[in-house]
């Protein structure tokens, strides 16, 4: 019998729990195997299958936690259309220039305890997605409202649909070079504190902006997002070092005549940027290695290069009477997008099954209150609190929320628990 894996999940150092796709019958089954998670991952789905232990999830379940495919609300994505797109992709999320995003099943056992709220987050995502794939076509949500535009929202490319039952097990999404919670811990903000303050803050601005304008574009289309946090923030870059050795005009050649030298340029450019997660573990959005990186500028996105210099290198002069290299940095934004739209719901809809929580959400914002754009706009101020912290900058006297915080410190969304009205996770 022909397997995938859904999903891997960490349950001790020493065991991990498996959700397995039977692609001949459309079985769903779940074991738990005695090896550490860093040993499954790269193991195929025939060495899972061939452990004992493996337990059909009912029905019921299965119904609950997967919305049926309707072909004319929903776009189908054909994984044949990708001359890469195999189903060893497909199982590890992996179809080159695509990101599948699945719905966590086993932490908590969720599959078994709130399956219902696994189906409808998943069926709110799907409708904010064709709600912007509306507007991407059509030139509008609906014949009365003006165009919406979705230059700084993720790309979506459709549902993935599996087995006899139709069912929809993830959706597909453009693929990013990082998120931007990992832009700020690789560095590219800090350049080990000596990025001059002017390339900082231009940096910080593309990047408040392009957030600014997803927002707005989220509630042109009628929903509000209720995560927004930097690892939802995806971005495409390119990051070029140059290095430049100023040598002395003129030198003596060993018999005795000079030479006229002019300056050395070394340049190398690097496709930095490779996303965490999706997570990502932490973050369920975040891509793989592979990327592609799509060069077209939006609107809000500067299309001019940010030249930071350094002042330090650990090489030495190159020649005794040359001054040190001095690099210089170019940093070029080329896609900033608000992804993530899991926790999307219309405006004015009742906040039940998922949002941000802590610093990132409003305390006076509770499960079961109908939710405002508001609650948005404060996520928004925290973040741009948070960059701005991170960068060492302050963007025209603006911050954000003064108790809020942008960035995820390790927090998860929020969720509701069945049987518990107003509890959290």
């Amino acid at each position: 019998m022909a397997h995938t894996v859904h999903e891997l999940h960490s349950l001790t150092p020493r065991t991990t729990r498996v959700v397995l796709y039977n692609t001949t019958n459309g079985a769903w089954l779940v074991s738990t195997i005695p090896l550490p998670l860093s040993k499954l991952r790269n193991r195929t789905s025939d060495h899972i299958t061939g452990r004992k232990g493996l337990q059909p999830i009912p029905e019921a379940i299965i119904a609950q936690m997967f919305p049926i495919y309707d072909p004319k609300t929903m776009k189908n994505f054909d994984v044949s259309r990708s001359s890469s797109g195999t189903p060893r992709d497909v199982e590890r999320s992996t179809i080159p220039g695509y990101w599948i995003k699945k719905q966590p099943l086993l932490p908590n056992d969720l599959y078994l305890k709130e399956a219902f709220r696994i189906g409808e987050i998943t069926t709110n995502e799907i409708r904010f997605c064709e709600a912007m794939r509306s507007a991407e076509t059509d030139g509008s949500v609906s014949g009365s409202q003006p165009t919406v535009s979705t230059a700084n929202l993720a790309v979506y490319h459709g549902v993935l649909v599996e087995g006899e039952r139709n069912r929809v097990t993830g959706v597909v999404y453009e693929r990013y070079m990082t998120d931007l919670e990992d832009f700020v811990r690789q560095g590219y903000l800090y350049g080990d504190g000596k990025l001059e303050i002017e390339g900082r803050k231009q940096l910080v601005e593309q990047i408040v902006e392009g957030v600014r304008e997803g927002l707005r574009q989220v509630h042109g289309l009628g929903f509000v997002h209720c995560d927004v946090r930097a690892s939802n923030v995806f971005l495409n870059f390119t990051h070029t070092r140059t290095r430049t050795r100023c040598r002395p005009k003129s030198r003596s050649r060993n018999n005795g005549s000079t030479v006229d030298e002019e300056e050395e340029e070394e340049e190398e450019e690097l496709r930095d940027g490779s996303a965490s997660a999706s997570g990502s573990s932490t973050n369920p959005s975040s891509p793989s290695s592979t990327h592609t990186i799509n060069t077209s500028t939006p609107a809000s996105v500067s299309s001019s290069p940010i030249i930071i210099t350094t002042t330090h290198t650990t090489s030495p002069p190159p020649h005794p009477q040359a001054p040190e290299p001095n690099p210089t940095t170019t940093i070029i934004l080329t896609k900033i997008v608000l992804g993530d739209f899991d926790a999307a719901i219309p405006i004015g809809a009742h906040i039940l099954h998922k949002r941000a929580k802590g610093k990132h959400w409003p305390q006076e914002v509770r499960w079961g209150d109908r939710v405002t754009v508001e609650a948005d706009w404060f996520g928004f101020r925290a973040l741009e609190k948070w960059v701005c912290e991170r960068a060492g900058v302050s963007l025209r006297g603006r911050g954000g929320d003064e108790k809020g915080e942008g960035g995820d410190e390790g927090e998860d969304e929020g969720w509701t628990v069945v049987g518990k009205r107003g509890r959290r996770r």
